[in-house]
């Protein structure tokens, strides 16, 4: 059983709780999906998200750099081991 929040607002309307780097959420809404199989399938991003969904490439080596100069490398580690 998942501790993933879903939410049916109407009989055409369901929210999915979801935290960006888990995998559990990925495999609930990819679940949901071929279960629900919805018209639209909408997301909430916020504008840096969506900056680097836009432009991947830029924010890899801007992040990159920044987190190391932050002395984050070890977070960045671990985000990439989940």
């Amino acid at each position: 059983m998942s501790n993933i929040p879903i939410v049916d607002i109407d009989e055409r309307l369901r929210l999915i709780g979801t935290a960006h780097i888990s995998r559990e959420s990925a495999e609930v809404v990819k679940q949901q999906i071929s279960e629900w199989q919805p018209d639209v399938v909408a997301i909430e991003l916020d504008s840096n998200r969506l900056a680097h969904l836009q432009n991947p490439e830029k924010f890899d080596d801007e992040a990159l750099t920044k987190v190391m100069k932050e002395g984050r490398t070890s977070l960045l580690l671990f985000q990439s081991l989940l």
